[in-house]
């Protein structure tokens, strides 16, 4: 239903493609684990200008930094950059929901679509759609909150969305599954820290 809303939308509107850019803060890049017992949420949208595709993707990691489930699909690139972002966080939701994950922080390095989930609003337009169906995902599941996080700190779901954008078909990834380069990527992110 929630991509059909998007495409509704798009047919509906045809609004110039806008970007933005997170506010990000100085301080040294690290992946930081949540709160002992929580799990932790990564996500990210891709987009390729050449066949207007927009890829989104995430990783659910424990708080001590092993690897639960990865996921990603492509879509019709959005009319919106913080659209894209946003579908990010849905479908990291619908993860944490078809795996049946509890105690979930979220992260996205969007400053804009966190707000969006995290702010009250009466906001109509198609974000503001998108973001109300999020909160009411979040209160159904186990989400603590959603946060913003610096793109210097979101190495890994950059990178799988990226990759997400040129995959042919959605994939969930979970237990031993996961692409070698992704493994490689999770587990550099956290021992360069530590």
């Amino acid at each position: 239903m929630f991509y059909a809303l998007l495409e509704t939308y798009r047919q509906a509107t045809r609004e110039s493609i806008t970007t933005h850019t997170p506010s990000e803060t100085p301080g040294s890049s690290r992946w930081l684990p949540p709160p002992h017992g929580q799990l932790r949420l990564d996500v990210d949208a891709s987009f390729r200008d050449e066949d207007n595709r927009c890829g989104v993707g995430g990783v659910i990691r424990t708080y001590e930094g092993q690897l639960l489930a990865a996921f990603g699909r492509t879509m019709p690139r959005p009319d919106s950059v913080v659209i894209g972002e946003l579908l990010a966080i849905h479908e990291g939701l619908r993860v944490v929901q078809e795996q049946n994950f509890q105690q979930v922080t979220g992260f996205s390095d969007s400053l804009l679509a966190v707000q969006a989930v995290t702010e009250p609003s009466r906001d109509l337009s198609y974000a503001g759609l998108c973001a109300s169906e999020i909160k009411a995902l979040s209160s159904l599941l186990q989400i603590i909150s959603i946060f913003h996080v610096r793109r210097t700190d979101n190495v890994v779901v950059h990178s799988l969305a990226k990759f997400v954008v040129s995959s042919p078909a959605p994939f969930i990834w979970v237990s031993e599954s996961f692409s070698s380069w992704l493994v490689n990527l999770v587990t550099s992110d956290i021992t360069i820290y530590e």
